[in-house]
């Protein structure tokens, strides 16, 4: 829900739509431990006075009827709220990361008819093996961050990767907040330069 607000925001001042994308991706699941020998076994040692002897182990607790065995959780497939046909979207976060996940929305929205797909976020971590899933995704045409965060040197020269410096922008609300000034003055006036549709991941655990 706050990502739906963010991103409803951000269409508004622009004045273009936004669509949402629903669901989970589907990537594999470590298997966890349910718990169901929680505490664990505890060894009972008897002896008649010279060697011991270790027990069968016997349970803290015991259960009158079998636990069922352990369910993989059904992750609900992805589904689009709204069109992105033969449109530029743009995927907006707080902060891109772990970049497969966006690699794999950016094909969805391929799939669905997106001209264009770009992911933006003001704070680019993007660490592991970002730079090359990047390079190589052939749904996600370019990631747009801000400056942050300090890049690595492959990162900062990727052709699909384009930094915003926003220096003169938090210099200029510094001086604003300290002047007592207003601060919406920043975010105002903003043109329409294409057609753009933002897209809000909105997924059913959040």
């Amino acid at each position: 829900p706050s990502s739906t607000r963010r991103v409803s925001s951000y269409a508004e001042r622009l004045r273009v739509n936004f669509a949402v994308i629903h669901g989970e991706l589907k990537e594999e699941e470590e298997r966890e431990v349910d718990g169901r020998t929680s505490p664990p076994p505890t060894p009972i040692v008897i002896g008649n006075g010279t060697l011991p002897i270790l027990a069968p182990a016997t349970f803290a607790c015991s259960f009158p009827t079998p636990i069922p065995p352990y369910q993989q959780k059904i992750k609900p497939s992805l589904s689009l709220v709204g069109s992105v046909k033969n449109k530029i979207a743009i995927i907006l976060d707080d902060i891109i990361d772990d970049v497969e996940p966006w690699c794999l929305l950016a094909g969805f929205l391929k799939e669905q008819g997106a001209r264009k797909v770009y992911a933006m976020a003001p704070h680019g971590i993007l660490s592991g093996n970002a730079l090359e899933l990047i390079n190589l995704s052939h749904s996600l045409d370019q990631v747009v961050i801000t400056n942050t965060v300090p890049l690595s040197n492959g990162l900062a020269i990727s052709p699909k990767i384009h930094v915003v410096d926003v220096s003169k922008m938090f210099a200029e609300a510094i001086r604003r907040i300290h002047n007592g000034e207003s601060m919406s003055a920043l975010f105002t006036n903003i043109t329409q330069t294409d057609d753009i549709t933002f897209m809000c991941w909105d997924t059913l655990d959040h």
